[in-house]
């Protein structure tokens, strides 16, 4: 080979492995890796393309009545004290009156007698025709039993002893004298206002106070002596008094006074303006005091009445024309107008929208119960819901309360004092 051509040769030979160098190594080991690409940004999706089910919405409450017990006496009311519920009984030609008490929940309760001891009445007879039942409520702390006294060895008022469980006589004060003998003045409500206790004994317009815890008593309206009307019914909203009622006979009256807080005294024996509409004789049956607003309800015979004002002002929500028919036999298929004496009144817990009344429609001789949701321009009559309903043997709701845990329990009778059943309601939708 000439010097020339090995020169060519050489740098043919320099040229590929320059190559070889820049490509990173030996062809026949070595493959080139192609440069990595830099990561790309992913930006995850806002919404799943699956969401998951929302939970099921709760279920429409519906409106219904459940029994929790019955009894052939009367029941008369239900109250609770100490974790406890009771429930009180009329008597009857077998039994004396009775109190029952339970343990909670009331779903299938087990009850119990109490001892009343000196505050019994026993039963029915040629002395004592007429059936009678003691109403409990709880106030102030305590349990307190209101009946109707028609003899001198029987109690009207009465005290819970939480450690004998049984009751005790609290109506020493209560004693209406005369030269020749004393008598027990018979209460039917009692209430608290600015630490006091008050109650209605004795009929009319009275209205007494304790500051003693019932140990004494004094006239607040009215005296303390019996009077020949009916007791009269009363409420508390702030510095004003309401007392309302029937007196003298066939003559309805609600009345307005003003109050003295620091000693719970009339500032004047002079009533205060209300404005009402015509009473036209219908008997106060209840006045009561939504509590946190201004608002007073006003039971009567036949119609409700309502105070968006604490009571200077009242309106008809419920108003049957007074002319009722006489009472439909229970063998007339047809019924008359309904005429409900509208006696128990219940507004729950933080719902001052939500009313419940009841009582009795006199005319069809059968219960009567009825609730608004918007505080009474509405109503849904629930009256054939209850136990003797379709018998018109007499049935009437005797008391509405609201329980520990927010039950709404009521006692109703198929019959005006027998017949007995406690029963919880829940209201759905009106």
């Amino acid at each position: 080979m000439t010097p020339s051509r090995q020169i060519a040769l050489a740098a043919v030979v320099a040229a590929v492995a320059a190559l070889l160098a820049g490509c990173g190594g030996d062809a026949e080991h070595q493959a080139a890796v192609p440069p990595q690409q830099p990561p790309v940004a992913v930006t995850p999706p806002t919404t799943s393309p699956h969401p998951p089910d929302a939970p099921p919405a709760p279920p429409t409450p519906v409106t219904q009545l459940v029994e929790l017990s019955s009894s052939v006496q009367g029941m008369e009311s239900i109250a609770f004290h100490n974790g406890a519920a009771f429930v009180s009984l009329a008597n009857s030609s077998k039994d004396g009156t009775s109190v029952l008490k339970a343990g909670l929940p009331l779903a299938n309760a087990s009850w119990a007698p109490l001892n009343l001891g000196k505050c019994a009445i026993g039963k029915t007879g040629a002395s004592s025709p007429a059936t009678r039942a003691p109403t409990l409520k709880a106030v102030n702390g305590s349990l307190w039993m209101l009946q109707h006294s028609d003899a001198n060895d029987e109690h009207s008022l009465c005290e819970i002893d939480d450690q004998s469980a049984s009751f005790a006589p609290r109506d020493a004060g209560l004693l209406d004298c005369n030269p020749f003998f004393c008598a027990t003045m018979s209460p039917t409500d009692i209430k608290l206002a600015d630490n006091r206790l008050m109650l209605n004994a004795g009929g009319g317009e009275n209205v007494q106070v304790s500051e003693d815890r019932g140990a004494t008593w004094r006239a607040l309206t009215g005296a303390l002596t019996s009077q020949a009307c009916y007791e009269a019914r009363f409420e508390v909203i702030g510095d004003r008094l309401l007392v309302g009622g029937e007196c003298p006979l066939d003559s309805a009256y609600l009345r307005a006074y003003q109050l003295t807080p620091a000693t719970l005294q009339l500032l004047s024996p002079q009533p205060l303006p209300v404005a009402l509409p015509d009473l036209e004789n219908r008997n106060i049956q209840f006045i009561e005091h939504v509590p946190n607003t201004n608002r007073v309800f006003v039971g009567v015979e036949g119609g409700l009445m309502r105070s968006e004002d604490g009571g200077k002002s009242f309106t008809y929500v419920i108003h049957q024309p007074l002319g009722q028919p006489e009472i439909v036999p229970v063998r007339v298929a047809e019924e008359a107008a309904q005429y409900p004496y509208i006696w128990r009144f219940l507004s729950p817990a933080n719902q001052p929208d939500v009313i419940v009344v009841a009582g009795f429609d006199k005319p069809n001789t059968r219960p009567y119960l009825a609730w608004s949701a918007d505080g009474g321009q509405t109503w849904t009559d629930l009256s054939s819901k209850l136990p003797g309903f379709s018998a018109r043997t007499g049935g009437q709701v005797t008391a509405l309360v609201e329980g520990p845990q927010g039950q709404l329990l009521l006692t109703v009778n198929e019959e005006p004092d027998a017949k007995g059943h406690l029963m919880q309601l829940t209201l759905g939708k009106p």
